[in-house]
């Protein structure tokens, strides 16, 4: 449990309920790359599970622009992401392949 009383993603879980979880993300993480008959950029697809190609601000010609979470090493045009930098530090593509996931930084 950590401080709130709140169980940790890591615990053993009676239910097991950490399982389905991830087993959803990774099922909507590959449903983004590979859906409707087409497969999307992976280079925009983000380790948090956001696809920029649905960003406003991707490839704008004006100010704040953006070419995507991956291509700028986890410093989008909004500042650093923590989540891409753990993920990179934990050697896997998105949070969903992560043996913690759902870990704190995710939720919140």
């Amino acid at each position: 449990m950590n401080k709130n009383g709140k169980m940790n993603a890591n615990e053993d879980h009676p239910r097991n309920c950490f399982g389905p979880l991830r087993k959803a993300y990774e099922t909507a993480s590959n449903t983004l790359l590979h859906g409707n008959g087409r497969i999307m950029s992976e280079n925009l697809a983000t380790p948090c599970g956001s696809y920029c190609e649905t960003c406003e601000f991707l490839n704008r010609e004006e100010k704040p622009s953006c070419s995507g979470c991956r291509n700028q090493a986890g410093h989008p045009f909004w500042g650093d992401c923590k989540l891409f930098a753990c993920a990179r530090d934990k050697g896997v593509d998105h949070c969903g392949n992560c043996e913690d996931f759902p870990c704190e930084l995710f939720v919140n």
